[in-house]
């Protein structure tokens, strides 16, 4: 992406020193580093998220040894430190946190704009905690709060955000509240946040390159029951072809081939087109497709798409994935033949992704849905799980990069 840049927002951006400090004594920083987005890689939200019964473990200083080599960037030692810090399981110091992050680092923070992310959940412990939030405050510093909601659902505290991102500095800070640690790579977030850190400045277009390593096939189901309606069904067929570009354009290393599929489902399920690397003919397999207006079967939908992906026979050790569009509901099914037929898609080697659309959806059966045959697995569920409010959503900012870029992950 760096080299899509014209020399006058490489200027604006790239002056910028970035130091990120995760609440509860954890500090990272600073990383003196261009402020746009580059390539990286998603990281697991399970590494992200606190589990109540794990163990605290210890940090030594080999554990934040950089990578030996040449060609290591700053980039990737960046990314291999915030890899390797570990959970502490201690509780929440937010001011010392920051007092800690802003007598240590400071000093080597050389770029005239230097900003602050802060990674909370908005609730320190005033009671042990005698550093007041706004520690930060009338240093020339903009300070970014991300409040996250917590393992148990539970909301960042408002006031305390506020605080901590002085809001009454000639540089006034700002907030982000998220429901979860997984929207912390959902690309229109990532967007939103260095539009934020770049604020007046020219900010690059935030276009996040796929690349795939291996032979892959993607079947996208489409939803033609009745309740979808003939409208949404148009806005769903130009959201399907959006993918399609990005999945049939990608870079390919290693060999590898990439191949999309376009089917759609109502009472029973229809192939518009088998899964083909030629991207004219699935543009125009999707724009053809006609409007069932029937009733709705998950059921037969799943083992469709699982059948017509295990049928091909030239993608030898190749992986499978089906991207569906369901709110959830569906006639003639049951939680219990739900789950079956999950599982059954699951040993057939089909990772399944769900676009749920609206408000009005059956939540247990997306999860469901979802889950791989683990139920548990929360994070899991949260990197296979879509939601719009409505159809006209999809077409919306850079939904379908971050539905693209997901899909062709790799990690499971």
């Amino acid at each position: 992406m760096k080299a899509h840049l014209d020399q006058r927002e490489k200027t604006a951006c790239q002056e910028t020193a970035l130091w990120v400090v995760l609440a509860s004594r954890v500090i990272l920083g600073p990383v003196e580093a261009p402020v746009n987005p580059v390539a990286r890689e998603p990281l697991d939200p399970k590494e992200t998220t606190e589990t109540p019964e794990m163990p605290a473990p210890t940090t030594s200083n080999q554990d934040l040894q950089e990578p030996k080599g040449p060609k290591v960037t700053e980039d990737q030692k960046a990314i291999r430190k915030v890899r390797n810090m570990k959970w502490l399981a201690e509780a929440t110091y937010t001011g010392e946190a920051l007092d800690f992050a802003l007598s240590n680092t400071l000093s080597l923070m050389t770029h005239e704009n230097k900003v602050v992310i802060v990674l909370t959940d908005g609730r320190s412990d005033h009671s042990r905690d005698k550093v007041p939030l706004n520690v930060l405050c009338g240093k020339d510093l903009l300070v970014g709060g991300l409040g996250i909601k917590d393992y148990s659902g539970r909301a960042p505290n408002h006031e305390q955000l506020e605080e901590l991102v002085c809001k009454s500095d000639t540089k006034p800070g700002f907030s982000f509240v998220l429901d979860n640690f997984a929207e912390l790579l959902d690309d229109t977030f990532l967007q939103n946040l260095t539009s934020r850190i770049c604020q007046n400045k020219t900010c690059p277009d935030y276009k996040c390159p796929l690349s795939f390593t291996e032979d892959v096939d993607i079947l996208v189901m489409m939803d033609s029951s009745a309740s979808v309606g003939q409208k949404n069904f148009v806005t769903t067929k130009t959201f399907v072809s959006r993918l399609a570009e990005r999945f049939l354009t990608a870079e390919r290393k290693r060999g590898a081939t990439v191949k999309m599929g376009v089917a759609q489902y109502s009472r029973s399920s229809r192939m518009e087109q088998s899964p083909t690397t030629n991207l004219t003919l699935v543009s125009y397999k999707t724009e053809e497709a006609a409007f069932q207006n029937d009733g709705t079967n998950v059921l037969e939908a799943l083992e469709f798409a699982a059948k017509s992906l295990a049928g091909r026979g030239d993608s030898s050790g190749g992986r499978r994935k089906l991207v569906l569009f369901s709110d959830g509901r569906s006639q003639d099914v049951t939680e219990a033949l739900l789950e079956k037929r999950v599982r059954e898609v699951a040993d057939a080697g089909v990772e399944v992704f769900v676009i749920a659309v609206g408000t009005q959806v059956n939540e247990v059966n997306l999860r469901t849905m979802v889950s791989k045959g683990r139920r548990d697995d929360i994070s899991y569920a949260q990197r296979h799980l879509f939601r719009v409010s409505d159809y006209n959503s999809l077409l919306h900012g850079v939904f379908h990069q971050t539905v693209s870029r997901r899909v062709s992950t790799n990690k499971l």
